[in-house]
């Protein structure tokens, strides 16, 4: 279920889009891309309009096809004037259907770039904010190395279910960075100590993200999956005729139990803190528990995770790969104190529910994670992205990743540093 429109549903929202003079869509947008130019320069719908839209949202943002793809509706979609009127314009969809046609159609844009300033720049970490900060960096003339300890350049953006992000948008989008410049990516090639490169290179932007998986710290976690870890391996799994519960009620979580029931989970259930209306969720996120019959059961505590007897003699394990099946886990109730707003913190148990048992086949944990590295001042480390903002979108980790590189240039030349939109700062 890519975010693609027909022709006719594309026509139909560029029909809408008012080119407002004030453009709160782009001010709304964390890198600044602006979808009424957009959405302006395709509306004729030529073949050489599609080329001059992906410029502008290609020049803006170097993962314009993946953003239009996973884009949640609370950036510039929720600023459209259209919103309070009719329905906001489905700018996403919009320009990942434009972003498509014009790779397709071989008219993807080509951009000039200056001369190079003789400066090398090593990013480490080769994800959205990572990728953001090099497009920057290329367009300045600065020859720019990427490390990545992964395998593929993306990282999280390569968990993402296939039903979200269509692979292909992922490496196409990658492709077109890698072109535009002096760049070089290193898979597998991790950085414990990212001040050593400064022998190397005249500045280093950190962009290793939260990659380090919460856990809950309860008895028997060891029997659980951890998110990072399942949707990595979820090509070789099969959860047939399995009852799947996925701990966590964030989008994450949302992404594992998509994944599970994609992967012939018989029942898969969420088991959160949150009420329904407290996950933090996009609407597409929503509708897509609904669409795959996802269960939801809030303000629930896992007590304890209980594995199966060691004399068990069942075949199922055959179909995890040796991953370990559970007996089943041990919840509790909690409440949120009223007068109180929702946080993990603010929940206590509620005494009066009791434990209860509940019967599982495979438990997969996905609260969250952490950075796994750690940061140091020195002026010529810059860190940008989750690492710093905590979890985001993809878009906010592009814009994080440029503003980043922008610290780094205007401290390079002696300049002052420049102002950037709240919701994105990057850390120097």
């Amino acid at each position: 279920m890519q975010n693609f429109l027909t022709d006719a549903q594309l026509r139909a929202e560029i029909a809408k889009c008012e080119f407002c003079e004030e453009k709160p869509c782009k001010e709304a947008c964390p890198v600044d891309c602006s979808p009424a130019d957009f959405i302006m320069a395709v509306k004729r719908g030529h073949r050489q309009d599609y080329s001059r839209s992906a410029a502008i949202i290609m020049g803006s943002n170097p993962l314009g096809g993946i953003c239009g793809s996973v884009c949640p509706d609370y950036h510039c979609m929720k600023a459209c004037v259209h919103r309070t009127f009719d329905n906001a314009v489905k700018i996403p969809p919009v320009q990942a259907t434009i972003i498509k046609k014009a790779k397709e159609s071989g008219k993807m844009p080509v951009f000039n770039l200056p001369a190079s300033n003789g400066l090398k720049i090593a990013v480490i970490g080769a994800g959205p904010a990572g990728l953001g900060a090099a497009s920057v960096l290329i367009q300045k003339g600065y020859s720019v190395d990427i490390f990545e300890k992964n395998k593929l350049a993306g990282v999280m953006c390569n968990l993402i279910p296939d039903i979200r992000l269509d692979k292909d948008t992922l490496r196409t989008d990658i492709d077109f960075l890698m072109n535009m410049g002096d760049v070089n990516i290193f898979t597998e090639c991790p950085v414990v100590d990212p001040a050593k490169l400064l022998d190397n290179y005249s500045a280093v932007i950190v962009t290793t993200g939260r990659d380090k998986e919460l856990t809950l710290r309860i008895k028997g976690e060891e029997h659980s999956i951890q998110w990072i870890n399942f949707l990595s391996n979820q090509k070789n799994l099969s959860f047939n005729n399995l009852k799947i519960a996925v701990i966590g009620g964030g989008a994450v979580a949302v992404d594992c139990a998509i994944t599970a029931k994609l992967r012939k989970a018989d029942t898969v259930e969420m088991i959160c803190l949150e009420k329904y209306d407290e996950m933090p969720l996009t609407a597409h996120e929503r509708q897509l528990i609904l669409d795959y019959g996802i269960e939801v059961t809030g303000r629930t505590k896992i007590e304890s995770i209980i594995p199966l007897p060691k004399n068990f003699t069942g075949d199922k394990n055959k179909s995890l790969k040796g991953l370990k099946l559970l007996k089943g886990v041990n919840t509790s109730r909690v409440i949120l104190p009223k007068g109180k707003k929702f946080h993990p913190a603010n929940m206590l148990s509620d005494k009066v529910s009791g434990m209860q048992f509940r019967d599982f086949d495979v438990v997969i944990i996905a609260i969250g994670s952490k950075p796994g590295i750690e940061i140091k001042n020195n002026k010529k480390l810059f860190y940008a992205g989750d690492i710093v903002n905590g979890p985001t979108t993809v878009v906010e980790a592009v814009a994080a990743g440029k503003n980043a590189a922008f610290s780094a240039d205007v401290y390079l030349h002696g300049q002052p540093k420049p102002g950037f939109k709240n919701s994105v700062k990057s850390r120097i």
